[in-house]
């Protein structure tokens, strides 16, 4: 076999394979875009599943603050009650201890509300907590093990880029120019495929008879239908 046939034959495998590591590198940054928009979307569903759970936290505390302001209230009433002389005054501090006592009573009753409410959600949030951990520690294991093919296609994609340029100093210069012309015109490979029954396998389609006649062994014809150089 003619030489230049043989390492064209190694340099159109090589790109080959090289081309299909860069369309699966390619591929990782949108992978790994995937994987972490389904984190984001475990994140949110947790915040959503546990809004209510929060939303009665916040308000149990809310409480405990106005309850603590109305004892405080209160209190100072009672300081103030044993102070005052005129009777009149005495009756308006009752009259604002009770409100205040009233008050007190009011918001215990709703945090011990909150307090029973809590305690039954707890177990129920606390649930789907854990399954939503477990959920992205999954999805952050995929993370960690695409990183890690990433970086061996990158190797590999590397080594097939250094093994190209060292095939293609191989090919003379005509054949070379004609390869690279029919990469150029091919969106994807294969580039250089085989003529069987008067078609070109890489289209499938029939060539010309001009072509059909030029195709031998030792010459580099490219198919009129596609672009893609023949081989017999």
């Amino acid at each position: 076999m003619n030489p230049d046939v043989q390492s064209l034959f190694e340099l159109h495998a090589k790109d080959v394979e090289r081309i299909a590591l860069e369309k699966k590198l390619a591929e990782c940054p949108r992978e790994k875009a995937r994987l972490n928009d389904k984190i984001k979307a475990e994140h949110v569903l947790m915040d959503e599943k546990t809004a209510g759970f929060r939303a009665l936290e916040l308000h149990r505390k809310q409480l405990e603050q106005e309850l603590s302001v109305q004892e405080s209230s209160l209190m100072k009433a009672k300081t103030q009650q044993a102070q005052v002389k005129k009777q009149d005054e005495y009756d308006l501090l009752s009259h604002q201890m009770q409100e205040c006592t009233q008050k007190i009573d009011d918001l215990q009753n709703e945090i011990l509300n909150d307090l029973l409410e809590i305690d039954r959600q707890k177990p129920i949030v606390a649930d789907f907590q854990a399954q939503a951990k477990v959920q992205i520690g999954e999805i952050e294991k995929e993370i960690v093990a695409l990183d890690a093919e990433q970086v061996r296609l990158q190797e590999l994609h590397d080594r097939d880029v250094a093994l190209s340029a060292e095939l293609a100093q191989r090919v003379s210069k005509e054949w070379l120019d004609a390869y690279r012309t029919a990469q150029s015109r091919v969106k994807s490979p294969p580039y250089l495929v085989q003529f069987i029954d008067g078609r070109c396998q890489g289209c499938y389609l029939k060539v010309s008879t001009d072509v059909a006649q030029q195709i031998r062994s030792d010459t580099l014809v490219a198919c009129d239908q596609c672009g893609r150089l023949l081989y017999p």
